[in-house]
Parts: C-alpha cells; sequence; structure tokens
C-alpha cells in the first residue's frame, strides 16, 4: 500500500539522523505490519532457523548446547515465530523473547 506523509516523514528523518523507524512506529502507522511481516517471515523462519542457521553456529556448537539445556533471549522477537521455532526443537533450553510493541507480544502469544 502507499505510505502515509506521516510515515514518509519519519522514514526521511531517519535517513538523515541514522537511527532509523521503530517496529512499534510502523506498525501504528500501518496496522496490518505486523501480520504481513509474520506471513512473510514465517516460511522461512520455521524452515531454515533451527535445521540450518543454528545448526551452522558456531560448527554446531549452539546446537549442541541448546539441545543440553540452554538460554535464548530474542531481543525485538516480533510475532515470535522464532522464538516459537527454537523452543520446539530444544525442550531442554529457556527461551525468552522481547519486542517493545506491545501488539508484536500479543501476537506472538497467541
Amino acid at each position: 500500500g502507499i505510505m502515509s506523509p506521516k510515515f514518509s516523514d519519519a522514514l526521511v528523518a531517519a535517513f538523515h539522523t541514522g537511527i532509523g523507524i521503530s517496529y512499534r512506529e510502523r506498525s501504528l502507522d500501518q496496522p496490518r505490519l505486523l501480520l504481513q511481516t509474520k506471513r512473510m517471515l514465517g516460511p522461512w523462519t520455521r524452515t531454515a532457523l533451527v535445521p540450518i542457521v543454528i545448526a551452522a553456529m558456531k560448527g554446531g556448537g549452539i546446537k549442541k548446547k541448546l539441545q543440553q539445556g540452554g538460554a535464548v533471549l530474542d531481543m525485538g522477537c516480533g510475532a515470535g515465530i522464532g522464538v516459537c521455532a527454537i523452543a520446539e526443537a530444544f525442550p531442554n533450553s529457556i527461551i525468552h523473547g522481547v519486542d517493545p510493541d506491545d501488539s508484536a507480544i500479543v501476537e506472538a502469544r497467541n
């Protein structure tokens, strides 16, 4: 869809300052963003995060640690797809997801 003037101005300011636009600011301007992001990234996350990415980290050492019972903190977890995929794959580990966007946390809990 077309971005609002408010979001367009925020985008220009982000380029000038280098600070960027928070997920929360975008989701307030574009309420469907959360679901669109979840739909777009969900399939990749579920098929690649654990079997490819985590399996390759530190030559398989991260996977081994998580199998034994490690801990993960996902800062900016969004709708929680990655957190849920890791938690499901590694039931002996403790997995935490946090996000500054309340709507993302609500979606993650669903």
